[in-house]
């Protein structure tokens, strides 16, 4: 019974370690969106910043009336704003995830940028250890319910005692003795004490074998669920990517247009909204393709931990 505890200790400890390295890696991934997003942002405020220069010179050659700069200087006080939460967001991603690995919040953050690649390697399934913690009760059930039974059975005591006994610190043959016996308990009547005893051990058993195939589809559940989550990920990445080149070349050719005066200010800001939006979606999307792998990772118990 003691070994099976021993058991289920162990697993227990696997299930949080395994909880931890995915609540690491999700707060990493989260921290890589927060610094995308910054990025993202001073860009479009250098793109925007450039549009109000060339904005400038339009008006002064009376291409453009001074409003078309005052639309842009309010765009880039919305944009210095964003950057302003898009730091923040940063700084708390980065002070939740030193949090978690024990280092100061105010700690640096390294960035790998490997990690921020797709992953396409096949994640191999192991048995999750919540089941093997489960298994460990049930075995300490049904031994606990075997010892109920052997209570009817008689127990058998051998003792055995020797030394010396007499006056003075003599030990010689006359001070020496041996006392040795048996004992032997039986109880042959208890009252319903042991009987309920045993009615308890088995219901405990029977309620916790339940829950453990309960567990076991819950958990066969949350695998599959995972690996959909996964794929839309990728799907969504996808997406995204193609949305990206649309938008850049769209804004390009936008831009162009402005230069010459053959489109309207309105048209350039829209059109650097969509090229910032859809870049900050690609971001997004192919960090939530690591965090879905992080997902997978635990639910198929896969992550090899150092022996």
């Amino acid at each position: 019974i003691k070994k099976a505890g021993i058991t289920e200790n162990e697993a227990q400890l696997i299930v949080y370690r395994r909880d931890l390295v995915r609540d690491i890696k999700t707060a990493y991934f989260n921290f890589l969106k927060a610094d995308q997003a910054v990025k993202i942002y001073y860009q479009a405020l250098w793109l925007q910043e450039k549009n109000l220069t060339l904005t400038q010179s339009l008006i002064k050659n009376d291409k453009l009336i001074p409003v078309a700069a005052l639309q842009i200087q309010a765009e880039i006080s919305d944009t210095k704003a964003q950057i302003v939460e898009a730091e923040n967001n940063k700084q708390k991603a980065a002070a939740y995830l030193n949090f978690l690995i024990n280092k100061p919040l105010d700690s640096t953050v390294e960035i790998d940028e490997k990690l921020s690649n797709t992953s396409n390697s096949n994640l191999t399934k192991n048995g999750r250890e919540e089941l093997l913690q489960l298994n460990a009760g049930i075995n300490q059930l049904k031994l606990n319910a075997e010892l109920k039974k052997l209570s009817w059975t008689p127990t058998l005591g051998i003792f055995l005692d020797a030394g010396y006994q007499g006056f003075g610190y003599n030990f010689d043959t006359d001070q020496r003795y041996v006392l040795g016996g048996f004992q032997l308990k039986w109880n042959l009547f208890g009252g319903l004490q042991q009987q309920n005893k045993k009615r308890i051990a088995i219901n405990e058993l029977q309620n916790l074998e339940s829950k453990s195939q309960e567990i076991e589809r819950q958990l066969q559940l949350q695998l599959f669920t995972c690996e959909r989550n996964l794929s839309t990920a990728k799907a969504k990445y996808d997406a995204n990517k193609e949305s990206v080149s649309f938008n850049d070349e769209a804004y390009r050719v936008i831009q162009i247009r402005y230069r010459d005066g053959q489109a309207i200010p309105i048209e350039l800001s829209q059109a650097l909204f969509q090229k910032t939006k859809s870049q900050l979606q690609e971001s997004i999307t192919l960090i939530d393709i690591k965090i879905a792998e992080a997902e997978v990772e635990r639910a198929a118990a896969s992550f090899q931990f150092n022996k």
